[in-house]
Order: C-alpha cells, then sequence, then structure tokens
C-alpha cells in the first residue's frame, strides 16, 4: 500500500499492465544531393575538383548511377567507356595543322627488325593514359608507340583487341618498313613528347606507300596524330588508341582511305568528369562524388551539361543537376594587395595569380589616370625605391 504497509494479497486490487514495444516502419531510400547545380568558372588549360554530396535519408540501401548529357563537345567520334573523344582538323572546331618538324632536332631511331619495336624510354614528363600513370614509352616500326611489352605481329587489326599492342596509340599501324625506306625520330621535353615518321615506306609487296606522319603526346594527357605527306596504299591501316588490357578503345579508322595530307587528329577527354560513377549508399549514410572540370584545350566560352542521377528511390529518380564550365584565356586580377612603407621605399604584396608569370605595377598621383606600365615584376612582390617625399601615390597591379 501506500503508506507502507504491506497485505497478504486477499483484499488487493489488481492491475494488469500491456507494454507496447515500440513500433518502427523501415523507410525506403530517399535521395538528396548537395549542390544542387554548378557554376564554374577556369581559365584555359586549368583543372579544378568539386564534390557532389549524395545521401540516403531513408532506411534501405540507395543505389545510384551517374551520366551526363547536353555536352557541348562536338567531336567526330567517341566516346569510348573511359571518356576519350577524337576530332579531325577537317571539323569545324577540329584541331589546327601544325607540323613539327624534328629531322634535324630530334633523335634518331635505330631498329634491329622491321617488326620489333624499341627497349622503354623515358617519356620525359608522367602521362595519364585510360586512368594509369605511365613514365616510359617505346616505338614500333610498325607506326605505332607502346606504354607496356612489345608486341612483334605485323599485321593491323581493329580496335580494341586484346591480341594487340597495349596500352598503345596508333598513329598510322601498318606494316611498315623504316629498315628499307624513311627514318624515326622522337624529341621530347616536360610538355610534350613527339614521335615522327619521316618517309617511311610500306613493306614492300602486295601493299607499297610512303607516309610522313608523327605522333604527339603532351603532358595534359592529350593525343595529337598529325600527316604531313601520305601516299600510295592508305586502307591498309589502323588509327586508333587502346587501353592497357584491351577492353576499351577508340578507333577513328580500320582499313579505309581516311588521312589525307596536312591533316590533323587530336584525342582527348571531356571537359566534365565523374568519379565514381555509380554506388550504394546504406541508411543515413552519404557518397562524396568527385566532379572534375578540365578547360585544357578548350577555346573561351560557356560549356554547359547536365548530371543525371538515377536510382531506386522512385518518386526522386532521375534527379537532373544543371552545370556550367566558363572558360576565360584571361587571367584573374591579383587579389589582397597591400602596400607597406619601409624606410623610404613602398613595399606591394598580393596574391599569386595562377598561370600568371609577370606582373604590371602602375603607379600616379590620380587614382583614375593610370597611364602606362609603371614597371613590371616576376614575383607576387614589388619594392618602389623612387617614390618621393610628401606625394600621394595610387598603385595598380595586372597579371600576364
Amino acid at each position: 500500500y501506500k503508506d507502507g504497509s504491506v497485505s497478504n494479497g486477499s483484499d488487493c486490487a489488481w492491475v494488469d499492465y500491456i507494454i507496447f514495444p515500440s513500433m518502427h516502419t523501415s523507410q525506403p531510400a530517399d535521395i538528396s544531393i548537395n549542390p544542387a547545380s554548378f557554376d564554374v568558372t577556369l581559365q584555359t588549360g586549368d583543372t579544378t575538383n568539386e564534390n557532389l554530396r549524395i545521401s540516403n535519408d531513408g532506411d534501405a540501401d540507395l543505389t545510384y548511377e551517374i551520366s551526363q548529357e547536353n555536352s557541348t563537345v562536338r567531336a567526330s567520334g567517341g566516346a569510348d567507356n573511359y571518356g576519350y573523344y577524337w576530332k579531325d582538323s577537317d571539323e569545324a572546331d577540329g584541331p589546327n595543322y601544325i607540323w613539327h618538324d624534328i629531322t634535324g632536332s630530334g633523335t634518331l631511331v635505330t631498329f634491329t627488325h622491321n617488326d620489333y619495336a624499341t627497349d622503354l624510354m623515358p617519356i620525359g614528363f608522367t602521362f595519364n593514359y585510360y586512368g594509369a600513370d605511365y613514365t616510359q614509352f617505346r616505338i614500333s616500326p610498325n607506326g605505332w608507340l607502346g606504354f607496356g611489352d612489345d608486341w612483334t605481329d605485323y599485321h593491323n587489326y581493329s580496335l580494341p583487341r586484346t591480341d594487340a599492342p597495349k596500352p598503345a596509340v596508333f598513329g598510322f599501324w601498318d606494316d611498315l618498313d623504316p629498315l628499307q625506306g624513311g627514318n624515326v625520330y622522337y624529341s621530347g621535353n616536360t610538355d610534350s613528347l613527339i614521335v615522327l615518321f619521316d618517309n617511311v615506306i610500306h613493306y614492300p609487296g602486295t601493299w607499297n606507300g610512303t607516309y610522313d606522319f608523327e605522333m604527339i603526346l603532351y603532358a595534359n594527357g592529350r593525343i595529337l596524330f598529325q600527316y604531313r605527306s601520305v601516299s600510295g596504299d592508305l586502307d591498309t591501316s589502323t588509327i586508333g588508341i587502346q587501353n592497357a588490357d584491351g577492353s576499351d578503345g577508340l578507333e577513328v579508322d580500320y582499313n579505309t582511305a581516311y588521312v589525307h595530307n596536312e591533316m590533323a587528329i587530336l584525342f582527348y577527354t571531356d571537359w566534365l568528369k565523374i568519379t565514381p560513377t555509380s554506388g550504394t549508399v546504406s541508411g543515413s549514410a552519404y557518397d562524396d562524388v568527385t566532379v572534375t572540370f578540365d578547360a585544357n584545350g578548350l577555346s573561351d566560352g560557356v560549356y554547359h551539361k547536365n548530371i543525371i542521377i538515377t536510382s531506386n528511390d522512385s518518386d526522386e529518380s532521375p534527379l537532373s543537376i544543371p552545370v556550367t564550365l566558363t572558360v576565360s584565356s584571361q587571367l584573374n586580377p591579383p587579389t589582397n594587395l597591400t602596400i607597406s612603407i619601409s624606410g623610404a621605399d613602398v613595399v606591394l604584396n598580393w596574391e599569386t595569380v595562377s598561370g600568371a608569370t609577370s606582373y604590371n605595377i602602375y603607379r600616379s598621383t590620380d587614382p583614375y589616370n593610370f597611364g602606362s606600365v609603371y614597371d613590371t615584376s616576376a614575383t607576387n612582390s614589388y619594392t618602389d625605391s623612387d617614390a618621393g617625399a610628401n606625394t600621394k601615390y595610387f598603385y595598380y597591379v595586372t597579371a600576364e
């Protein structure tokens, strides 16, 4: 009893309690994203990474896949599974044909056999190809260069193909014979590698021809083929690229009379790359997806796409994320310009500008009329030792 006394139970009132467990219904997968759009500005040649967070606000596992649409890239071919495209100089927005003659400055290649490639040699920079980094290459007399093992069969095949040179790029893969006609040169620096086939002939016999072409690898990952002069049989070669296991590649031409004199073919990846492109997110968790913007090789302008996310959230699939990339060849202005006095000197400091090689310093007593450049600086600081006493100066700095 409430007063603390104890009963034998004969005069007690009993109450039954029924305790119900907490009832919780499992919620289906529920997707949310952040941000809802991207708007990025880059200078030509720059890259940047942005983060896309895919969250699951439900209980069940969320599965998603990411794709792209409405690309402004115009190309003659592609993309392959990795994302390489190609376009040639016959396209309105194709690469310019600008021949690089290295016959006087390049290294002459000596082959031991007309089907045996050279040993691996340094590229001169790290070349990223199908997502893997390579620092060495070999040249085959049969019109290709590779980053792995040699492949001594003289036959050319369609791409991609597992029993073919890999990983490799194929400028004019055919049964060529520089031992009997023509020369091969290579020349490189930290920005590019050029391999030139100079008047190399086809192995004499059923087919014959003479071919001037070059394969150029750039440190930014792009590949350029150029054809100065091609004659004879042109429909017996393969032109393209393929990855390390032969599962992915991009074929430009296979056994057709496609190439012609003074022609260029550019291989490149798209300006938008997404990693990963699929995943599974458990309840109340999230995935962070890397969205890479690449302005290498892009002309000034505004580029648009949509990132499309499909998922098992039935009421929010697909989701569309607008993407805008603005590319400008103009450098960003210097920021955080500070001015201080050191004795009789005026000292300027500012933030380094990406891509700048020098800075112009303007000085004036009139803040609205700076006139011509007063001096230049190779770094992000400048000391003015000619500032006159009792004079008010205004300074203006631009990046070049």
